[in-house]
């Protein structure tokens, strides 16, 4: 995050209370650039497969995923806490949980629980951003996001969030209901920008740069500002 995504004052008081080793962003000249997923190491040919396999419509069982540890400051918690309520309670989503995950690898879990669902609840975490948002965008699952904070992240790898996302203002009393009132098209349309900005969230193999991959546009960004 930066000061924009994550400004002290939304933070702090709960970080000093439970976190009192980890402290929110305060360095004046930083900016927020993506989580590396499960698609950061393949070869510019590996990740055109990838995505050209991604655009081939799928089957989806579930109309939400929601998959998480119940941990972080007190909102992120009371938003896992809610949205796992209301996921247990619908036959329309799937709850994974990934409490015994937290110190290992969770990509097999959450990539399949991804492809399997339409919508990905993507709640706080430690801090706004959490790398299951990237992991949806990468597997067409369309996040959805819960703070205005989120809509501010990676702005130099997603332009505008409101093109590949569902974004809501805390959570609502029926988020399933919301989310099954989303028209089709608007869901491909959500779909077809994710594609667009795949390349921009992974990360290239050291010595085998692709261009325009998270790095590079992370690179370039900064050459624009310096200059």
């Amino acid at each position: 995050e930066d000061a924009v995504s994550a400004p002290r004052e939304a933070f702090l008081d709960d970080w000093e209370v439970k976190y009192n080793v980890r402290e929110p962003p305060k360095a004046s000249n930083l900016h927020s650039i993506p989580h590396c997923s499960f698609t950061s190491g393949l070869e510019a040919a590996q990740l055109e497969a990838f995505r050209a396999a991604s655009a081939v419509p799928r089957t989806r069982q579930n109309l939400v995923a929601a998959m998480w540890g119940v941990h972080g400051p007190s909102r992120a918690m009371d938003q896992r806490t809610e949205l796992q309520l209301q996921c247990n309670k619908s036959s329309d989503c799937i709850f994974l949980s990934l409490e015994g995950l937290r110190y290992e690898t969770n990509s097999e879990v959450v990539v399949f629980g991804s492809l399997d669902a339409t919508f990905c609840l993507q709640p706080e975490g430690d801090t706004p951003s959490r790398k299951g948002m990237v992991d949806s965008i990468l597997t067409g699952c369309i996040p959805v996001l819960f703070s205005p904070l989120q809509t501010k992240l990676w702005p130099w790898h997603i332009e505008r969030w409101e093109d590949i996302a569902i974004a809501m203002d805390g959570v609502p009393s029926d988020i399933m209901g919301r989310l099954s009132q989303v028209s089709t098209d608007e869901i491909e349309r959500l779909r077809t920008n994710m594609l667009a900005v795949l390349p921009r969230l992974s990360y290239s193999l050291p010595g085998k740069p692709r261009p325009e991959d998270a790095l590079e546009t992370t690179l370039a960004a900064i050459l624009k500002l310096a200059q």
